[in-house]
């Protein structure tokens, strides 16, 4: 086999098991992905799961800035308090926390299906540098509904979800989401010089076309599963899943396997490309 040939089977490979180790399954969800938007701007408004939300975001931000450890670990997931008692937590909790949260202010709460994020002002310091004057961020925390009730979404696992849709084009989203549909069937019926058509023009200088072909064709793609569409300015990520299994003949036997990655897209134009140079 070719050395540059080698090197992009070896790429890819290596690529789909790393997001494999960083990736989560995909979340349950009530009904399809462009259900409608709940939006929240006060604890007074009409959707039960924002109302929810709301509530849950301000008693956990509360209690970080009472440094109260004991109501912050009812808001770790089932699976962490299985492992973590409330006693090692809180000890635990108090050496480790690295802010402390001065105030607070829970500006907007928004959920779709069983995703949330919850837009939180907060003016904070650093603990073990008591003299670095505090800080005002504004942020969107990411959260996720396990059996009816809100958590926040570990850190590790951020990557794995989708910005808040006020940050987001939902016009464009719809667009990317064809343009990945059009990449999808490219794979599936291994129409290569049309799936390597859609890598952005500005990586396929340093992308060998027919070693890209090849490199593709190292794996046979089953079905997928879309999980999430985002679309910020010209940048764009699409978390899927992809059931796959090397095309070896030599490996018949080996089960197919289902990976979830994030792909990156760039706008040029008026078209959407894969990003061949992110992550």
């Amino acid at each position: 086999m070719p050395t540059g040939l080698r090197i992009a089977v070896l790429s890819l490979l290596v690529s789909l098991a790393c997001h494999a180790r960083v990736s989560l399954n995909r979340i349950p969800t009530d009904g399809d992905e462009s259900s409608d938007i709940s939006v929240l701007t006060s604890a007074k408004g009409r959707h039960d799961s924002d109302v929810t939300l709301w509530n849950r975001a301000g008693r956990l931000w509360q209690a970080r800035r009472e440094r109260d450890w004991a109501v912050s670990y009812e808001f770790e997931e089932p699976k962490v308090r299985e492992r973590m008692s409330l006693e090692d937590y809180v000890v635990r909790a108090a050496e480790l926390q690295p802010f402390n949260i001065e105030s607070f202010e829970l500006i907007r709460a928004e959920s779709k299906l069983n995703r949330g994020w919850a837009l939180v002002r907060h003016r904070s310091s650093l603990m073990r540098f008591p003299d670095v004057p505090a800080r005002q961020v504004e942020m969107w925390q990411k959260w996720r509904r396990i059996d009816r009730q809100w958590y926040p979404v570990p850190p590790r696992e951020l990557l794995a979800y989708p910005e808040a849709p006020a940050l987001r084009d939902a016009d464009q989203e719809n667009r990317l989401k064809r343009r990945f549909e059009e990449s999808w069937r490219y794979r599936r019926t291994k129409e290569w010089p049309e799936l390597y058509r859609l890598c952005d023009p500005r990586d396929r200088a340093t992308i060998d076309e027919k070693e890209f072909n090849l490199a593709e064709g190292m794996i046979d793609y089953l079905s997928h599963d879309l999980d999430w569409v985002e679309v910020i300015g010209r940048r764009g990520r699409i978390r899927v899943g992809y059931r796959h299994k090397l095309a070896d003949p030599s490996l018949t036997k080996l089960q197919p396997t289902t990976t979830f990655v994030i792909e990156y897209w760039v706008k040029r134009g008026d078209s959407w490309y894969r990003d061949m140079k992110r992550p």
